[in-house]
């Protein structure tokens, strides 16, 4: 149960995002570690970074960082594409729960 309730959590996220394009998943892998690892979790209540490094992650820094290495800069622009396809994704969805609670609201 464990196990199965690991990759759900894993692999909802990157599906969401990439779930029509499923050649891509290996390159977003990582990034899903990342999330999974800065996460809070319940049973050992601190994030799993935090438990074997002592403090929180660093942050996730958003933006125009340049870099002379040319690796760098592609992973620079795939991480921001992700980090706007994330925003978009989050959005729609509260859209979509906004609309929801609209609907059952009744008119006073």
């Amino acid at each position: 149960m464990v196990k199965q309730r690991l990759s759900t959590s894993v692999w909802k996220p990157i599906y969401a995002v990439l779930g029509s394009k499923p050649k891509q998943w290996p390159a977003w892998l990582s990034w899903a570690e990342f999330w999974y690892n800065t996460n809070y979790h319940g049973f050992i209540r601190m994030t799993p970074f935090k438990a074997p490094y002592g403090r929180e992650p660093p942050p996730l820094l958003r933006g125009g960082m340049e870099s002379m290495v040319e690796d760098v800069k592609l992973m620079l622009h795939d991480r921001n594409q992700m980090l706007e396809e994330l925003q978009f994704q989050l959005n729609r969805a509260q859209n979509r729960m906004k609309q929801t609670a609209d609907q059952k609201r009744r008119e006073g």
